[in-house]
């Protein structure tokens, strides 16, 4: 597949067949993430600042991961009640809150395979700029592979870091995350239609 054809085809897929994903497909995938730019001089001297954890779903590491998850859920639900966030960010909030204010999210990664990449922090601070790369590059990949990818910031967004380093067995907390469920798409799945930003010709200006 071209570049062209697979950042035109690149979408979020979140209804996955149950067809097992091979594993060097998901190698080839991780290979084009450990390709991916880092932050050279927060990373100076240093080759193991990247990782990537392959989790089957169903496993007792992934029903871990998943409470953690839950567990944000939780808490952001009640933060929504308490600070009123409705009104100012109706439809995200909509997300974990039911009519009456009862918490109502819950994470099903709903696939069989979870992957967490993670990127030790450093100065200056470019992690989370980096695990876009990261997460870029391993998107465009799994789209060349016919891959279905779909983002989970839910990790990014667990409240206890440190009960996730240990989970994935990280010798410390220094390490920022982020995530993605991969697999062969379900029969006759579509993508999703979204209006795209205005065409590049009117929002681009050259300087003289």
């Amino acid at each position: 597949m071209e570049l062209d054809q697979a950042i035109l085809s690149r979408h979020v897929v979140r209804s996955f067949s149950s067809r097992p994903v091979e594993r060097e497909l998901i190698e080839a995938i991780l290979e084009a993430g450990r390709q991916a730019p880092f932050a050279g001089l927060a990373q100076a001297g240093r080759s193991d600042f990247r990782r990537f954890f392959v989790i089957e779903l169903g496993t007792e590491q992934a029903e871990a991961v998943t409470e953690l998850c839950n567990d944000f859920n939780r808490c952001f639900a009640q933060r929504v009640q308490e600070e009123n966030l409705v009104e100012k960010y109706p439809a995200y909030c909509s997300i974990f809150t039911g009519p009456h204010g009862a918490p109502r999210m819950k994470t099903n990664f709903g696939c069989q395979w979870l992957v967490i990449a993670a990127e030790r922090k450093g100065m200056p601070k470019r992690e989370q700029y980096v695990l876009g790369y990261v997460m870029a590059q391993m998107w465009l990949k799994a789209t060349e592979l016919g891959l279905g990818f779909c983002p989970r910031s839910t990790v990014i967004d667990i409240l206890k870091k440190d009960e996730l380093c240990e989970i994935l067995g990280l010798p410390d907390t220094e390490w920022q995350f982020d995530a993605f469920t991969v697999g062969w798409p379900a029969e006759n799945v579509q993508p999703r239609t979204a209006p795209r930003p205005t065409p590049v010709a009117d929002i681009t200006w050259f300087t003289k």
